[in-house]
């Protein structure tokens, strides 16, 4: 135990330093500022960021949820490198595609809130991809933390236009961000949902019983039909089995 102990604690150190160096001397450099070899390397880096990652995912998911493996310590440390990056739409489009989909459909209906959140945080970066998704970044993140969900889904579903709807909906500014760009953020927005819905036993935090957040999440998902969300919510139910 002591062994493996020391080499996740290796691991994270690794990743730590090489994502590191890269942010303070290729990702924050100033364009034209660096040599055409210092631009290879780090592009070469990132790159290799990106592969480990795209492998982690690979290892975790491709089997699908009931044949998940993989080790999580080091998904993580590959999760939070990656999430370093300024984009990671410069690198190799084969994978972009691949972790794009792998944050998209894959991490978000996990039920770990910090696996979302970094997830959140590299889509937001895929700013050609989501348009809209840097701008929603922090509302998205509070509707995957169980301390703000509830709050963080009211805001999300007022339609009227009294001002108790919209203080909740312009709170902090992400709301209300969320709120205009709800059609275009649904499928990352459901599958935060779905994952809230199913979780179950020691996933659940000590404030809420799964029926309230059961219904908090079915009570939105009912107004789905009137927005053309439908399509969308069966695809995240059929998913697995496809």
């Amino acid at each position: 135990e002591s062994s493996s102990t020391g080499g996740l604690t290796l691991h994270n150190l690794a990743w730590k330093l090489a994502t590191g160096l890269l942010e303070q001397n290729v990702w924050k450099a100033r364009p034209g500022s660096l040599a055409p070899w210092q631009d290879a390397l780090g592009r070469h880096h990132s790159e290799w960021l990106l592969a480990m990652l795209a492998s982690h995912l690979r290892d975790r998911f491709g089997r699908g949820r009931a044949g998940r493996r993989g080790c999580r310590h080091a998904l993580m440390h590959a999760l939070q490198g990656v999430a370093a990056m300024p984009t990671i739409e410069v690198c190799s489009p084969a994978l972009v595609r691949v972790c794009i989909h792998g944050c998209l459909h894959w991490l978000l209906l996990e039920q770990d809130p910090q696996m979302q959140q970094l997830a959140v945080t590299i889509l937001a970066r895929c700013r050609r991809s989501f348009p809209h998704m840097a701008e929603c970044e922090a509302s998205l993140k509070r509707l995957c933390d169980d301390t703000t969900f509830h709050h963080e889904l009211l805001a999300l579903s007022v339609t009227g236009s009294s001002e108790e709807q919209a203080a909740a909906a312009s709170e902090e500014g992400g709301g209300s961000a969320l709120f205009r760009h709800r059609e275009k953020m649904l499928p990352a927005v459901l599958r935060i949902l779905f994952s809230k819905a199913t979780k179950k036993g020691n996933a659940l935090d000590k404030r809420t019983s799964m029926q309230s957040r059961r219904s908090s999440v079915f009570s939105y998902l009912s107004a789905l039909t009137d927005e053309g969300g439908m399509p969308e919510l069966l695809l995240v139910l059929l998913e697995p089995m496809l």
